[in-house]
């Protein structure tokens, strides 16, 4: 704490008639703040007489006391800064569980996978702007996913099972339009689109950007919300992004679909969502492996400063 402004001039001899005299003075009182004052009421001080250099240095000490009420009161602002931060924080988690509560009256036991709800239904406005998404750390932990009574083990059976649950347009099990999962590196699994051929790819293009008419045909990678994965898988197709009523999110003048080359597409990971499908500790994410013809593309302008493909 800063030493008490009053009575600067009865705390010292009126013998200190002189800057040095008062220096040596204020030294040997060991305050070290004191010091620091007359350090710097030098300049100022020097030549002068005594109640002059004592008014100077009641100056700097009434200076550093309203400098320590501001730091104390700045401090006091930021702790009710704080516990307000935290106060909203704790209603938001409240809000957050009263919904889950809802959701898991109508959801099977753990480790079961959720069969068709008829009523479901919704657009990239949801998960885009509707839905709060939970980031992974010791409050999302604590809060909603504590670590299982036994270690999990990822089924990838209990995915299927899930997709089997489902029904593609003809009503068939939506799992028939997959192959066989092949596990890949990660703890990704690969599961080929049963309806896909790459012999049955067409050589010649309409795009503009064909050279001699024919395709340009690269792989690029996906990646989606699992909420839209059995929308995809009906439907037989990834959707443009061109609806902003609808949640859609593209750059302007380049509505299509988005996709990583082979040398990015990690960062399709950035656009998929871990869930916790069974609630029984494994999270489950999905993206798409697809065939693109780059004679059909979308340019995006350099300016936009991204690396992702648009095509039609």
């Amino acid at each position: 704490a800063a030493p008490e402004s009053a009575g600067v001039s009865d705390k010292l001899p009126e013998a200190a008639d002189t800057f040095a005299q008062l220096s040596a003075v204020v030294g040997g009182m060991g305050n070290p703040e004191l010091a620091v004052h007359m350090k710097e009421i030098a300049d100022q001080g020097a030549g002068s007489d005594f109640a002059t250099m004592c008014q100077l240095l009641q100056d700097h000490l009434n200076k550093s006391q309203a400098s320590a009420a501001e730091a104390a009161a700045g401090e006091a602002r930021r702790k009710e800064a704080m516990r307000r931060r935290d106060s909203e924080e704790d209603k938001w988690w409240a809000e957050e569980e009263a919904k889950r509560q809802v959701m898991l009256a109508r959801l099977p036991a753990d480790g079961v996978p959720p069969p068709f709800d008829d009523a479901a239904c919704g657009t990239p406005r949801d998960w885009n702007e509707l839905v709060t998404p939970l980031y992974w750390g010791k409050k999302t932990i604590k809060r909603y996913f504590p670590p299982p009574e036994t270690p999990a083990v990822v089924d990838i059976k209990r995915f299927m099972k899930f997709l089997a649950l489902r029904s593609t347009k003809d009503g068939r099990q939506l799992v028939s339009l997959l192959g066989k999962p092949e596990p890949q590196e990660g703890g990704w699994f690969r599961l080929p689109w049963v309806p896909f051929s790459e012999e049955g790819l067409p050589s010649e293009s309409q795009g503009e950007w064909s050279y001699d008419g024919k395709c340009d045909w690269q792989r690029a990678w996906h990646g989606c919300k699992l909420e839209a994965l059995y929308s995809i898988m009906y439907h037989g197709r990834l959707a443009a992004s061109c609806d902003p009523s609808r949640g859609d999110r593209f750059f302007d003048q380049a509505p299509g679909v988005y996709l990583h080359p082979d040398q990015t597409k990690a960062k399709v990971e950035g656009y998929a969502r871990y869930v916790p499908l069974c609630r029984d500790g494994v999270f489950w994410c999905a993206k798409w492996e697809a065939r693109v013809d780059r004679c059909d593309r979308i340019p995006v302008s350099s300016k936009k400063g991204t690396d992702q493909w648009v095509q039609m």
